[in-house]
């Protein structure tokens, strides 16, 4: 014996069925606070040296979580008595786009600083490129 639906009942069901997805996005994509364990693994003081152009450069880092543990911050300058260069990057996450955001300020300035910088992750590392 057929039972036949009517609209209400739909009606229903589907309000039921989209409620139920928009919970599992919900579950899988938290703004309220950003949790990466690979950027975890950043927290700390560090001393980071390398190449800027033909340059040899040191820097030290402090990097920590801040502002609700929204973004990590990571502060760094170079290692000179009265640091030449001195920077604030601050990385978030997008989890409705899945993309990392990278805030990068320096003092250069403004017109330097304007630029954001995108990541996506491969297991170990997150690729980051500025527009």
């Amino acid at each position: 014996m057929k039972h036949p639906i009517n609209a209400i009942t739909l009606a229903y069901i589907l309000v039921f069925v989209t409620h139920l997805s928009f919970g599992q996005e919900t579950a899988k994509c938290d703004q309220s606070i950003f949790k990466d364990t690979l950027l975890d693994k950043l927290t700390g003081q560090w001393v980071a040296s390398g190449t800027v152009g033909s340059d040899k450069v040191v820097y030290n880092f402090f990097v920590q979580w801040v502002l609700n543990h929204q973004f990590l911050e990571m502060d760094f300058a170079d290692t000179a008595a009265t640091p030449e260069y001195t920077a604030k990057v601050f990385v978030g996450y997008d989890c409705k786009k899945d993309k990392y955001i990278v805030h990068w300020i320096d003092n250069f300035g403004g017109a330097f600083s304007e630029t954001l910088g995108y990541g996506t992750r491969n297991i170990q590392s997150i690729e980051m490129l500025f527009e």
